[in-house]
């Protein structure tokens, strides 16, 4: 979600945004014993959240024609984050397989 409100004048242009976002993955992924890792097996489980937003400011400010001067400010908050991996050998019940 994206809010934007962009008055310009003659000698100034102000940007004003407001921002929202969400973010999930989830992914069960199987593999098996390999060359390199012999003792894999089972799956492994993904899952990731995130929900942030913020506000962002900015100034152009044109003093004359061939000079243009921007100044600005970004605020940005993860209101959650979440990130989660665990595989089958991590669970007690399937230890020592």
């Amino acid at each position: 979600m994206d809010l934007q409100l962009e008055p310009k004048w003659e000698s100034v242009e102000s940007l004003t945004r407001v921002h929202g976002d969400y973010y999930r993955y989830a992914a069960h992924l199987p593999y098996t014993p390999n060359a390199v890792n012999p003792s894999s097996f089972g799956t492994e489980n993904d899952n990731y959240t995130g929900v942030w937003g913020g506000v962002e400011q900015r100034l152009v400010i044109k003093p004359s024609t061939d000079v243009k001067l921007t100044v600005g400010a970004d605020f940005t908050r993860h209101f959650k984050t979440h990130q989660f991996n665990i595989d089958d050998r991590a669970r007690p019940r399937l230890r020592g397989r």
